[in-house]
Parts: C-alpha cells; structure tokens; sequence
C-alpha cells in the first residue's frame, strides 16, 4: 500500500526539525502565490494532508483513501434518494414523480409568460397570445396532475411553495389577460383552463398539508432525517478508512512526523489567512481527507444549526 521506507524517529529535536520542514515544503506554493498577487485559493485539511503524503512518498496511498472516501459519499447520495423514494414514492422530495412534475412546471411557465408578452421591451420574442395561451393550459393541467397523483397526502414545503409560485405568477397574469386585452374566446377559454387547473392544484397540495400535519411534519423534516441516518452508515466507513491508515503508520513509523507537520502546516496557512484549521491535531494522518470526502454529499451546512464538515472523530 505504500511506496517509501518508514522515516528514522531520530531524536527529538531532529523530528520538531524535520516535520517543520516538511510542513514548510507544503506550505510554500501558497504563501509565494499570495505574495506575488496570484490568487491563493483557499487550502482544505484535506489538500494539506495530500501534500504532505506526497512529500513523504505516499503518492498512491493518498490517491487510495481520496478515491474510496469519495466513493463512500457518491454511494451515500445515492443512498439517500433511495430512501426517500422507498418511504414517499412519488411524494418524494428527491426525485419523486410529482417533485419533478412541479419543478417541469416552474421552469416551463417561462415560455408562456414570454408569448403573452411579458418583458417584451426586453427580448427580441414577439408576443403570440394563442400559442402562450395553449402552454399556459399546459401547464396548469400538469400541475394539476401532479396534484391528483398525491391522493390527498402531503407534499414537501419547497414542492407546495413552487406550486403557489407559478399559481401567482403564470396563474395571476394569465387573469390580467383574460380581463384586460382583447383575446379571442379561444384564447381567453385557454388562459381560463390554465388558470383554474392551476389554482386546483394549489388547493389540493394546501389540503394534503393541513389534513395530516403529522405526516406534513415527516416530510418537511424528510431530506434531513434521511441523512441522518446515512450519516451513521458513512461513519463506520470512516472507521474502516481510519483504521487502514493505521496500519500504513504502524508498519511505517512515521505516523508522529506527518502529524506534527500537518498541525505547523494548518496553522501557518490559518495564521496566514486560509480557512482551514487542525481541530482535531491527535487524528490518524489521511484523517481530514476521510472526513472531509466522506462528506461530499452533504450540504455546505450539516447540521443545518452548525458547520461541522471538517470535524474529524478520530
């Protein structure tokens, strides 16, 4: 798994010597960037740590743990949208039929917004009202579809919320139309079936939501339960990444030297003004690559109260 020798232990003072200077080996593309004006982007724990095993001939075993720690999060998001789609078929708030069917609704109402002449000064588009007409019925019958494919069960809040975005917008301009231009009959009937299917729709997904606020709560709270629970699955993969980087140390000797140079290398570029900082000093080298890879899938934010991606818990 390894392609150097394990490092000589040395004497006290030649380790602080000689992990001072791996960490400065690492550290120097970014400060010299900073200080000819280059843009030095930001340097995560996990970059850090690769440097450093680079340095010290760990070139395919860094390679290793970052591919297998991304491959734990590629397989941790699509574990997530499986659960959600075992537990609300359809309802689902990742990937489910009537979530997609709405989403298709948001992004199409731009089309007949245009035709029946909204922002016209802006584009080049000429107004045709017959063909914005047919579109907005269009749309209003899908999402009323949409709509009476839940049977009355709730749907997630940003599902309900871009429902009654397009009942206002498209819904709402559709009845300027209808009571203040000169449409034919044909188009005002369309503009009608549009309307109407649209505000249907908002009424069911209002009713779904308030006849059983238990099941209401479940899914608002659906996405981030569900990865909770992946969560838990993710961390024995860590554990089993962790303890693999033991053995690499334990054979090599060397585990104390990258990780005194990872803590003068974290804390040079934090003095420095980069984001990255060694919260937890004692963990196994290749630590913050786990953790930080491992938790790829998961939002900037996690938990939604607090930031905790660079945690590591080992």
């Amino acid at each position: 798994m390894t392609d150097a020798a394990p490092a000589d232990p040395g004497r006290p003072a030649d380790r602080a010597a000689e992990a001072h200077a791996l960490a400065e080996r690492v550290t120097a593309p970014w400060f010299w960037r900073r200080s000819n004006g280059g843009g030095s982007r930001p340097l995560s724990g996990a970059e850090i740590e690769s440097a450093l095993f680079v340095e010290l001939g760990l070139r395919d075993e860094s390679a290793r743990v970052w591919r297998e720690s991304r491959a734990v999060s590629d397989r941790a998001h699509r574990r997530v949208g499986a659960l959600l789609r075992a537990r609300y078929g359809i309802r689902s708030p990742r990937g489910g039929l009537v979530t997609v069917l709405v989403l298709v609704c948001v992004l199409g109402m731009v089309a007949p917004l245009v035709l029946l002449g909204i922002g016209y000064r802006g584009h080049a588009l000429e107004p045709d009202p017959r063909t914005g007409a047919l579109l907005t019925a269009i749309v209003g019958t899908v999402m009323l579809a949409a709509s009476m494919l839940t049977l009355g069960r709730p749907v997630a809040r940003p599902t309900f919320f871009q429902s009654g975005v397009v009942c206002v917008l498209l819904g709402g301009f559709a009845l300027l139309w209808i009571l203040a231009s000169g449409a034919d009959p044909s188009t005002r009937t369309w503009l009608a079936v549009g309307a109407i299917g649209l505000v249907l729709a908002v009424i069911v997904f209002w009713f779904g939501r308030i006849r059983d606020p238990e099941s209401t709560a479940r899914i608002d709270a659906a996405l981030e339960t569900v990865r909770a629970e992946v969560l838990v699955e993710v961390e024995h993969e860590r554990q089993r990444l962790f303890a693999e980087l033991e053995q690499v140390f334990a054979v090599r000797g060397d585990r104390e030297l990258l990780r005194r140079a990872r803590t003068i290398a974290l804390a040079a570029l934090h003095a420095g003004g980069n984001d990255a900082d060694d919260t937890q000093p004692d963990s196994v080298p290749g630590a913050y690559i786990v953790v930080e890879r491992t938790s790829d899938w998961l939002p900037k934010r996690w938990p939604p109260s607090s930031r905790h991606r660079g945690d590591v818990t080992r």
